[in-house]
């Protein structure tokens, strides 16, 4: 038997309903020390630069996506992606992240994914979403010692950067121009030079996508 019918819409700051759904289905698919205040999620729906895409099913937001889109370089973030966990496994995600792509067609399309070396387990959260992303063409920044900046109390696990990118390789002072737009304008940070460098210190003139 079929299920309600599902259609993906852009949500912004008027479908309250939406929101609500999307705020409940953020606290549930991302740990304290990934996530933003909730505030976040109605801020980033009135943001010129960013968009919000919700799958939704019947009344209910069952999958979402929240881009940044950098007004003054040529990529994108997927910065958030959830699945509600009783529609997981079932081309919801997939069908929004190409979506997200499509959009995002003639951009660099960046995600931060939290490392696999962080969990032992061969079948752990980490590994299945990495795998998820590179099933879909995504790519690492081989060797990219990226730290993502604390949005909560706690400081996040170890990030792995992916992008949806034709080159082979990326130069790091473009990298570099990446890292400081979405530090400043997705985190916060007002002088993010320093650090970024940092992380990109130990990394070739050319990085490569493997």
């Amino acid at each position: 038997m079929d299920g309600p019918p599902r259609r993906l819409r852009d949500i912004t700051g008027h479908d309250h309903r939406a929101l609500e759904n999307i705020r409940e289905l953020y606290g549930e698919s991302f740990p304290a020390n990934e996530r933003k205040p909730e505030s976040f999620i109605r801020e980033a729906a009135d943001r010129d630069d960013y968009s919000l895409l919700a799958m939704i099913e019947g009344p209910r937001v069952v999958a979402f996506a929240i881009v940044y889109r950098s007004a003054d370089q040529e990529l994108s973030l997927l910065e958030y992606m959830a699945t509600a966990p009783d529609r997981m496994s079932r081309g919801l995600g997939s069908a929004v992240f190409k979506e997200v792509a499509a959009r995002n067609m003639g951009r660099v399309l960046i995600l931060e994914v939290e490392a696999e070396e962080s969990s032992g387990s061969s079948d752990a959260p980490a590994r299945r979403r990495k795998s998820f992303y590179r099933n879909l063409g995504c790519r690492q920044l081989q060797g990219l010692n990226y730290r993502m900046p604390k949005v909560s109390s706690t400081a996040p696990p170890p990030m792995h950067l992916l992008v949806v990118e034709s080159r082979t390789k990326v130069k790091r002072n473009t990298i570099g121009r990446w890292l400081e737009d979405i530090f400043r304008n997705v985190y916060g940070v007002i002088e993010p030079e320093q650090a970024v460098q940092s992380m990109l210190s130990d990394c070739p003139e050319s990085i490569p996508l493997v």
